[in-house]
């Protein structure tokens, strides 16, 4: 006659079964949060604070001196910002460097950077003109 013994744990299949579960879980849950639009849209955020705080810095620099500066590094040359913000550089979309215009015999001024979020094939900019004193998302962001 046979003992009857006692088994503990769990067989291979079973094993294996879970673990299919849980990855087929894991991959539905990566697709339905795609982080890739995630991290687009925090560069995007990144973009909009640092285009702001260039347009701060741009009307102290007028109010202070009558007049836009001729290029952004005069910012930091004269205190109205720490240092120049650059786009995110996690992604070759976002460039190197945002865009500055002083315009109409420094009268106004524009500022820019691209938005990719939402934007598959064309680049969007969040642009900040002197005249209007707001900032939008544009398909161009000419002089004012």
């Amino acid at each position: 006659m046979m003992s009857a013994q006692n088994k503990y744990g769990f067989t291979l299949i079973e094993l294996l079964l879970v673990i299919a579960i849980v990855g087929i879980l894991a991959a539905v849950v990566a697709a339905a949060i795609n982080p890739g639009q995630k991290v687009k849209m925090g560069n995007d955020s990144k973009v909009r604070s640092d285009v702001g705080q260039l347009a701060g810095a741009i009307q102290s620099y007028y109010t202070n001196k009558g007049f836009y500066p001729a290029v952004l590094t005069d910012l930091t040359a004269n205190k109205e910002l720490n240092s120049i913000p650059v786009p995110p550089t996690n992604n070759t979309g976002y460039g190197t460097a945002y865009t500055y215009t002083v315009c109409s015999s420094n009268a106004s001024a524009a500022v820019s950077g691209t938005i990719l979020a939402g934007n598959p094939t064309t680049n969007v900019l969040f642009c900040w003109r002197s005249s209007t004193v707001v900032a939008a998302d544009t398909a161009t962001c000419p002089c004012p």
